[in-house]
């Protein structure tokens, strides 16, 4: 086998160090999870970690970058988009629960992290990116469900999917801190309730 290059090296380096920083990260949560951990999860010295990232902050924004929200909006844009949209809205509102349901470790450290970048301005906008993608690629989604059912919403579809990722947000949340009061199906049902009545809905003005 060839040696690797010194690029190479670097770059098998930082995926093992952004290997362990995740699972370090879900197992111990942000706050106490520390550098020093992350390089004895990874096998490396501190000072590997610090050649590669600036800070923990710089660290945890790495993972998240890394960390595409993909599975949430596959489950979206799975659903076939010739149905009700109710029908739709269900399906799509049960299976992205499900995916932070069985993330929910992940789901608990996002909002750590969350609480902790709204207090320190130049971590906000950087976290507020990795939210924008998200909402913009369900967005997308929306109108493409929509349009093929010929419906228009009273609001735009950045609206729209800003609200959809809020109540998620809140759902999610409210299930972490009370796991037995809230049941699985609820988000979905909840959607059902926001788009019925898009099928009587007079078109957004321009």
């Amino acid at each position: 086998m060839s040696r690797l290059t010194r690029a190479e090296q670097r770059d098998v380096t930082r995926t093992r160090l952004l290997d362990a920083a995740e699972k370090v990260f879900v197992d111990r949560g942000f706050h106490a999870a520390s550098v020093d951990d992350v390089a004895e999860e990874a096998g490396y010295s501190k000072g590997a970690v610090y050649s590669n990232f600036e800070n923990k902050d710089e660290l945890f924004l790495a993972v998240l970058e890394r960390r595409v929200d993909s599975r949430a909006l596959a489950a979206g844009s799975a659903v076939p988009d010739d149905q009700p949209i109710t029908e739709q809205a269900e399906q799509a509102g049960n299976a992205f629960f499900e995916v932070f349901l069985q993330q929910s470790q992940w789901s608990l450290l996002l909002m750590e992290f969350a609480t902790y970048a709204a207090r320190h301005p130049n971590l906000r906008e950087r976290f507020a990116l990795r939210n924008r993608r998200m909402r913009d690629a369900m967005a997308k989604i929306i109108e493409q469900h929509l349009g093929a059912l010929g419906l228009q919403s009273p609001m735009s579809s950045d609206d729209l999917a800003t609200v959809l990722f809020a109540l998620g947000d809140g759902f999610i949340m409210t299930k972490l801190i009370e796991p037995d009061e809230i049941h699985d199906d609820l988000f979905g049902q909840a959607l059902v309730l926001m788009l019925a009545g898009l099928q009587s809905s007079e078109p957004a003005p321009a």
